[in-house]
């Protein structure tokens, strides 16, 4: 009786927030760090498949950037070093010239995949400064800009290693953690403007250059905490995000396992983690 209210209320509850409290928001003009990567280069693709969308893909790799104009003549490409606060401010301040950025996608990210002792102090400053600085550098840039139009979205791209600790990526976690941290804030912060909003993503792994040989959970598991495509990835977060998701987790039943997972002692919690993060 107990499980049939609870199905029952969890039915009517997505029902009422499908039909009453659906939003969404069209993006403008966007902004893709890390866009020279192969996550940023299919969002790109799926934001472009709307005609009026401008899309700008910002990325340390001039080379890329270069082939990618090749592909999609429609993307403005701008090479920036997004550490680098004074040159990232000179950047952005050129780029609002002439374009409206409404949308940022903190998206740019770097991994070693190395235990806390192999790393170097260089390589845990670079991993806080790409993933978790650099966004915090991006979005105060351009957030009074968002404020002074009344409109804008910052969407984060952390990931379930920024919910759990996973072997081998101390650093990694550490900065992403950290990133969901910063979207929490700021979404206190922003909440007494209407129309600016924030978006944090959780993806499982799935098949990128940072993680290419992650071969996820082994089977029957593999069918339900699946391994996307990194254009699977970038066609479920440009569906959420334009439908303003605030925090979304790739596959969906990773996010009711966060929930019922401290209902199980830490070693049971950490082997599960560890049987699914083969990272190679």
């Amino acid at each position: 009786m107990y499980l049939k209210f609870l199905m029952f209320y969890f039915f009517f509850y997505k029902l009422i927030k499908l039909v009453f409290f659906r939003r969404y928001f069209k993006h403008k003009c966007v902004l893709i760090t890390g866009g020279a990567g192969a996550l940023g280069v299919n969002l790109a693709n799926e934001f472009l498949k709307t005609p009026d969308t401008k899309v700008i893909l910002m990325d340390i790799n001039e080379e890329n950037l270069n082939n990618i104009k090749k592909q999609y003549p429609r993307v403005i490409t701008v090479k920036c070093n997004i550490t680098d606060y004074s040159l990232l401010k000179k950047t952005v301040e050129n780029l609002l010239v002439e374009h409206d950025i409404d949308t940022i996608i903190n998206n740019a990210g770097i991994v070693y995949k190395k235990s806390l002792l192999e790393l170097t102090n260089k390589e845990i400053n670079l991993s806080y400064n790409v993933n978790s600085i650099a966004p915090m550098y991006l979005t105060k840039l351009i957030l009074p800009h968002m404020i002074k139009n009344k409109r804008g979205h910052i969407i984060n791209i952390s990931s379930v290693a920024g919910l759990v600790g996973i072997n081998r990526l101390t650093d990694y976690c550490a900065s992403k953690f950290a990133l969901v941290g910063f979207h929490c804030a700021l979404r206190a912060e922003l909440a007494q403007y209407k129309n600016i909003h924030t978006s944090c993503i959780c993806p499982y792994f799935f098949r990128s250059n940072l993680f290419n040989k992650c071969k996820g959970y082994p089977w029957p598991l593999n069918y339900i905490m699946y391994v996307y495509s990194v254009k699977e990835i970038a066609s479920l977060i440009h569906r959420d995000v334009q439908n303003l998701k605030e925090l979304v987790i790739y596959p969906k039943i990773f996010g009711w396992l966060l929930r019922i997972r401290y209902m199980f002692p830490i070693y049971i919690q950490d082997k599960f983690i560890t049987w699914g993060s083969n990272i190679g």
